[in-house]
């Protein structure tokens, strides 16, 4: 009897500057969200202007943090990834572990592991559906939520990981 493998779900997560510039400690990030059970769907590495920083991030506009957290967003390459698993958004928050304290409160977590301090915390997670597809748009603006439902179960069937590519691809049924 086969069984029947769950829908998979989007989310958006972004490897920082902090992270990105250790090269051994992305790839090692990125091994590990594949040990995990996430489909890399999309992946691109880019650096942000201060200008598009704050625009992704305007929401937290007028907080404390902003600031410090905009200007390391524009310090350097980041890694924005369309990640998809049975549940995305909770799985990938909980990969990433806590925001703050991370080291004290969950020392195996992506943030315990490689955080340097409360704003370089090394990874961004989108929190909620809706924010999912807002951040999804803004760094993929031509990815087809419509296109991804139709390839959705082709995806969870026979995605393989494609080492150059840098994202999961299908092997078979295109």
């Amino acid at each position: 009897m086969t069984m029947v493998k769950p829908s998979l779900s989007l989310t958006l997560a972004i490897l920082k500057p902090d992270l990105m510039n250790h090269s051994s400690n992305s790839k090692l990030v990125r091994s590990l969200i594949i040990q995990s059970g996430f489909l890399i769907v999309r992946s691109k590495v880019l650096r942000l202007s201060l200008q598009e920083a704050r625009a992704f991030y305007g929401l937290h506009s007028g907080k404390e943090f902003f600031e410090r957290l905009t200007r390391l967003m524009s310090s350097g390459p980041i890694n924005p990834m369309i990640l998809a698993h049975p549940d995305a958004i909770e799985s990938w928050r909980k990969l990433m572990g806590p925001t703050k304290r991370a080291n004290v409160l969950d020392p195996e977590s992506l943030r315990g592991r490689f955080t340097t301090s409360e704003t370089k915390n090394a990874v961004h997670g989108a929190d909620s559906k809706d924010t999912v597809k807002r951040e999804i748009v803004w760094f993929f603006p031509d990815f087809s939520f419509e296109q991804w439902e139709l390839k959705e179960p082709l995806f969870r069937e026979y995605a393989k990981y494609n080492e150059s590519l840098g994202t999961h691809v299908l092997s078979k049924g295109n």
